[in-house]
């Protein structure tokens, strides 16, 4: 067990509940294990669940009971969707966001406890985080793999999505400043969501500047659409390999075969890098000569060298990722806002 200030938990853990993925991650100095999901959630009828749950072909990883009822997260979800995705602050409901956290603590922890969340919720929704904490917190009882376990969510803390970037690139596991020098810079964030794009300013030692602000409502899966929609027209065949897209995308080749595809990728990154040199122009009041600028979320990686040369000088330009773990930026968020916790509670903040 940890001493987290006024909490004695078991079970820490800290959540990054996006439009398109949910990534939970232990809150262990040591070795901090990790887990990622669609963000998807749909209701089944008891009927359905009993029938699928015997079925050895299917992810038991996305079927549980929860407090009773039955669900099917992720892929599962998307599949068995009925109707228009749920997005936005719309999902913070305990019958949605509430569901989709309890199975990933299921997933992350083979055990019962009481649970203290850090978690990150979107820039300018500052007013309405109180309805994504009630969302989370109570007691979920979750049945998965044959078995039951009992998690109480008695304390929540958070921090903005783009901080949990900056925090990633700043501090170690243990809470502590490895880079002074970004921190004093006036970092500029830019947060490549699935489904939103997000510029947010910081100040001095980190401080968040709400003035300095903009986003737009589309992220790299728009882009990806687009992508495979182009390839298609092309002769190329279609994809459910994400990971193939976002390597032809940020390389302009495709796959084993190494064709060129840089034409078809320039028509749909040209103007999304557009639009998000624009809001970074917004954000930051025109002071696009901020250094350095830090990309965090799940396309960073993907368009960090097509970015870079829009916003002048491309050595600004870095990864919110330590070095070695370039190809788990869609986890930068959700380890910042573990480190910022860690930091917390050395310097007795809770």
């Amino acid at each position: 067990m940890e001493d987290f200030g006024d909490f004695a938990v078991t079970l820490p853990a800290a959540m990054d509940l996006g439009n398109y993925s949910a990534k939970v991650l232990t809150m262990s100095s040591r070795n901090p294990r990790s887990d990622f999901e669609l963000s998807a959630v749909m209701p089944l009828t008891h009927y359905e669940y009993s029938d699928l749950i015997d079925d050895p072909s299917i992810n038991h990883d996305q079927y549980a009971l929860v407090n009773g009822e039955p669900y099917c997260i992720g892929q599962a979800a998307v599949e068995k969707r009925r109707g228009q995705a749920v997005e936005g602050t719309n999902r913070w409901r305990p019958d949605y966001i509430g569901v989709l956290a309890a199975v990933m603590l299921r997933r992350l922890f083979d055990t019962n406890g009481k649970v203290i969340l850090m978690v990150t919720y979107p820039p300018g929704h500052h007013r309405q985080r109180e309805r994504l904490f009630n969302a989370l917190r109570g007691r979920w009882h979750v049945e998965m793999y044959g078995e039951g376990r009992t998690y109480d969510v008695v304390a929540i803390r958070s921090c903005t999505e783009a901080s949990g970037g900056l925090w990633n690139l700043t501090l170690d596991w243990q809470g502590r400043v490895t880079d002074e020098s970004i921190l004093h810079a006036d970092p500029l964030i830019i947060d490549i969501g699935g489904g939103t794009t997000d510029v947010q300013g910081f100040g001095p030692s980190g401080e968040l500047l709400p003035e300095y602000r903009a986003s737009f409502a589309m992220g790299i899966n728009h882009v990806l659409r687009d992508f495979q929609t182009e390839l298609h027209a092309s002769g190329f065949p279609d994809t459910l390999r994400d990971k193939h897209l976002r390597d032809a995308l940020r390389t302009g080749k495709w796959g084993p075969t190494k064709e060129d595809v840089s034409r078809e990728a320039r028509r749909v990154l040209d103007p999304y890098i557009a639009e998000v040199e624009r809001t970074a122009q917004e954000a930051s009041r025109g002071l696009i000569n901020w250094s350095p600028i830090i990309l965090t979320g799940g396309g960073a990686a993907v368009i960090r060298d097509h970015l870079a040369p829009r916003l002048g000088n491309g050595k600004r330009v870095k990864l919110a990722a330590l070095p070695g773990e370039e190809n788990d930026i869609h986890l930068a968020n959700v380890r910042g806002a573990a480190k910022l916790f860690r930091w917390w509670k050395l310097n007795g903040v809770i």
